[in-house]
């Protein structure tokens, strides 16, 4: 996660794919994502998958839903590993980016100064700004 390689997302989507449906398509894994995390609780309404690589507009993932994925994340056995591979922001706050035209995100894992634990999620779409990524900045500073 510390590099965005889209081609890595879309061959994982068409590898659950084919582990999970027995066919190798986009189709197939969006589907399998989507019933997986339905599975999980996840309110169906607040995730829309279109491809692997999240670039198309017809994706949608509400904050809640990145946030309500973070926390299972977190009961796995394999959570250690995976949050290794968040990269440390310009904030130093360890978190995934974001971005697509008009739309800047940031999820991750926070623990504040006095040793509260933050699981967090912030998206903001038709910025007019000249620097989103400094605006959102400031609304996860206060979590430190």
């Amino acid at each position: 996660m510390k590099k965005s390689v889209n081609l890595y997302g879309e061959t994982l989507v068409k590898t659950i794919a084919k582990e999970k449906k027995g066919e190798g398509s986009f189709k197939a894994g969006v589907s399998y994502m989507r019933d997986f995390w339905i599975g999980k609780g996840i309110n169906q309404y607040m995730i829309n998958f279109a491809d692997g690589s999240g670039l198309s507009p017809q994706n949608y993932v509400s904050a809640r839903a990145e946030v309500q994925a973070l926390l299972w994340a977190r009961k796995q056995p394999w959570f250690n590993e995976f949050f290794e591979g968040f990269p440390t922001q310009g904030n130093q706050m360890v978190m995934k980016s974001g971005t697509m035209r008009d739309t800047k995100s940031f999820a991750g894992y926070h623990t504040s100064s006095t040793g509260k634990k933050y699981v967090f999620s912030i998206i903001i779409n038709n910025y007019q700004g000249s620097d989103v990524s400094s605006a959102l900045y400031k609304v996860l500073n206060v979590l430190k």
